[in-house]
C-alpha cells in the first residue's frame, strides 16, 4: 500500500468516526483532532475494507489523471562520506545533505548508499 493509498484509507474513516459522532449528537468541535484521528486508526484495523476501497478508488484517480502516479526515486550507487555527498547527485546523498545542513556537520560521516567505500 502507497503512502497516497493509506492517506484515502485515513480520510475515509476518519469521515466515518465523524459521521458516527454527529449520529450521537456530539458536535465535531468538542472533540480533539488527535482523538478523531486515534478513533480512525483504530477503525482502519477494525474494517480493512476500507483499505481496499482507498486502493481502488487511489488506482480509479490516477487511471482518470486527477492524480499523478507515484514516481520512481532514483537512489545513489556510491557510498559517499558526508564531504562527498555535497557533490553527489544522487537521492540519498541529497538526504544526507539535508541532515548535515540541520545537525551542522561534524566530522566525515558516511551516507546510507549501497556499494563500497570510496578511498
Amino acid at each position: 500500500m502507497t503512502g497516497a493509498e493509506f492517506t484515502l484509507a485515513r480520510y475515509y474513516a476518519r469521515e466515518a468516526i465523524k459521521k458516527e459522532l454527529r449520529a450521537q449528537g456530539i458536535k465535531l468541535y468538542h472533540v480533539e483532532a488527535s482523538e478523531i484521528t486515534r478513533k480512525a486508526n483504530d477503525y482502519i484495523t477494525d474494517h480493512p475494507e476500507i483499505i481496499a476501497l482507498a486502493s481502488e478508488r487511489y488506482r480509479s484517480l490516477v487511471a482518470s489523471g486527477r492524480l499523478r502516479p507515484p514516481r520512481k526515486l532514483k537512489l545513489c550507487s556510491t557510498i559517499c562520506t558526508a564531504t562527498e555527498a555535497l557533490s553527489c547527485k544522487g537521492f540519498r546523498c541529497a538526504n544526507i545533505v539535508n541532515e548535515m545542513k540541520r545537525k551542522a556537520m561534524r566530522g566525515p560521516r558516511k551516507s546510507l548508499c549501497m556499494t563500497e567505500v570510496k578511498q
